[in-house]
């Protein structure tokens, strides 16, 4: 059992140990929990290849395909927020298939170059 949505869901203090709240319990490999934050920081907040790289080189060499699964996770909960949500919530819409479509950039990439 993993957390599956770390991003944001961890507090920091100085002098103290992290804090993880608002556990999201999904039965998961080990890596897709790294992998949701990796994705959600390559979609959300500018991370690009060489964080792949990095977490890759600490992870192994598959963890980019448990980043893959993160990424079209949270594309399909962005996509049921989308749907379900007010009729103003896809104002933002290009903004995001912008972010997934950069990310799936990012993922051929990396897997251009592990080839």
């Amino acid at each position: 059992m993993v957390h599956g949505d770390l991003t944001g869901n961890v507090l920091f203090a100085p002098g103290l140990p992290p804090a993880v709240i608002d556990l999201s319990p999904y039965w998961r490999p080990t890596a897709f929990a790294e992998a949701v934050v990796v994705g959600d920081a390559i979609i959300w907040h500018g991370a690009g290849l060489p964080l792949l790289r990095a977490a890759a080189a600490i992870s192994g060499p598959y963890f980019a395909q448990h980043v893959a699964r993160a990424v079209i996770y949270r594309l399909a909960t962005t996509n049921e927020r989308l749907r379900c949500g007010p009729a103003d919530a896809s104002r933002g819409l290009a903004d995001e298939r912008d972010r997934y479509d950069r990310a799936t950039r990012i993922l051929g990439a990396f897997a251009r170059q592990s080839d």
